[in-house]
């Protein structure tokens, strides 16, 4: 009994000598529960996972890890004070921390405290010599938007290019050996677009993850040089509307999108194609480095003039994409097979297969982006009278675009592709160097 009085006496003098007295056993109990919690979160677990952290903050109410796991998993379900309690104990543990204050800033605004969230940028600009104020002032407008329900994103663009192709023609204008069709060979040109495209998604706010979705688009292409037969100006335009689900470990897009192409010829009427159908996408990370990118496409295509190549397309592609963690680098490769199926003009129908690969490469502000691809087309029928077999398509495209972001909203671009098309048809034999240089504001 008096060892026990003795013992106590101290524990009430001397508090630190007790507290640091954690027995083995209970180490180690907590160090399992931590990797339980720990794998509770990557999981997607968060209500087990805060739970479980809860418990462990009596334990050791001090230890980082803990209380950034408490933070996360409450953030997911929405216990933002609790987050927000333990956001700012490693705050007063790491004061110049960029990643935590960012965050513990995000909360902030979650809740409505936007004058705590500015305080935060501005200790920021004050104590972290890594930090510009101009970038801090961004951070902290892009932290303001992504917290809105209403999320978007957008680029206008504007370039010049040169085209060794413009009309994917063959060499000559004979074919087997003496026939002569006019119009088809190749012609080069110069020429110059513009871009638009955005996209946005809208939070329900009922059901935790589920967003309302949806984006457009637009593309012009103009040709200068008079002489090309046909494409003398392409203009593409595109809206699409669907929902998305966000969780953890996974992605979930699904779209109605509809599609429209004109192709203005000065030599004869213009084209449209309209293109409408479902589109769905869905990304799943194995772990942080590797996700799985599944995409499909079932669209119905219509023509003003050529309406006899009325029908289906379809596309089914799959792909790997590994980041490399901490340079920015990344390398995706894939596969896709796709077909079409006309009402009235079997020369048009086909199976298509492709593999493709493709780098990113992240040196400061510039971005290299490396890539080709290899595909092969099998029609039905052979592609005009004089052919004899059925029309087989082999294509190769290398390419390499550069990007440079000068600014904060602005990025010039160049980029160069190579693609060399062999068929069983001399029509559709080409080659063609194609070179784009512009300028981009995105918002």
């Amino acid at each position: 009994m008096r060892i026990f009085i003795l013992a106590l006496a101290i524990c009430v003098a001397v508090p630190a000598i007790c507290a640091a007295a954690e027995p083995p056993a209970l180490a180690i109990t907590i160090d399992q529960q931590k990797v339980e919690a720990r794998n509770l979160l990557s999981q997607g677990k968060f209500q087990e996972a805060y739970d479980l952290y809860i418990r462990l903050m009596w334990e050791r109410p001090d230890d980082d890890e803990i209380n950034f796991g408490l933070a996360r998993s409450a953030i997911n379900i929405k216990k933002y004070y609790q987050a927000i309690v333990a956001l700012e104990k490693l705050v007063d543990k790491y004061p110049a921390d960029l990643n935590l204050r960012t965050e513990l800033a995000r909360v902030y605004v979650i809740v409505g405290d936007t004058a705590s969230a500015k305080r935060e940028f501005d200790y920021l600009k004050r104590h972290n010599v890594t930090l510009t104020d101009e970038d801090a002032e961004a951070a902290y407008e892009a932290l303001l938007k992504q917290q809105s329900p209403f999320r978007y994103r957008g680029r206008v663009a504007a370039g010049i290019l040169y085209d060794s192709n413009a009309n994917l023609g063959p060499v000559s204008e004979i074919i087997h050996q003496y026939f002569r069709v006019p119009g088809v060979k190749h012609e080069p040109s110069f020429g110059a677009t513009a871009n638009i495209t955005a996209d946005g998604s809208y939070d329900i706010g009922d059901s935790a993850g589920w967003l309302l979705a949806g984006d457009v688009g637009l593309y012009d292409r103009y040709n200068f040089n008079s002489d090309l037969p046909s494409n003398n100006n392409v203009l593409w335009m595109r809206a699409a509307f669907g929902g998305r689900y966000i969780a953890s470990r996974y992605l979930i897009d699904f779209k109605a999108k509809d599609e429209l192409v004109l192709q203005r010829n000065d030599n004869s009427s213009d084209q449209t194609i309209n293109s409408a159908g479902p589109e769905v996408l869905f990304s799943y990370m194995l772990v942080p480095q590797v996700s799985l990118i599944t995409r499909g496409v079932a669209e119905y295509r219509s023509y003003n003039i050529a309406m006899e190549r009325n029908g289906w397309f379809w596309s089914l592609g799959e792909s790997v994409r590994y980041f490399f963690l901490g340079s920015g680098h990344e390398i995706t490769a894939g596969g896709r097979i796709s077909g079409m199926e006309t009402e009235n003009d079997k020369r048009a129908n086909y199976f298509s297969w492709e593999l493709n690969l493709r780098g990113g490469i992240r040196l400061g502000n510039f971005r290299i982006d490396p890539y080709g691809a290899y595909k092969e087309d099998s029609y039905r029928e052979p592609a005009n009278v004089l052919d004899t077999e059925d029309r087989e398509d082999k294509q190769w495209k290398a390419g390499l675009a550069v990007v440079w972001d000068f600014a904060e909203r602005w990025a010039a671009d160049a980029s160069y592709q190579y693609t060399n098309n062999d068929s069983s048809s001399e029509l559709y034999v080409y080659e063609q160097h194609l070179v784009n240089m512009g300028i981009a504001w995105k918002f």
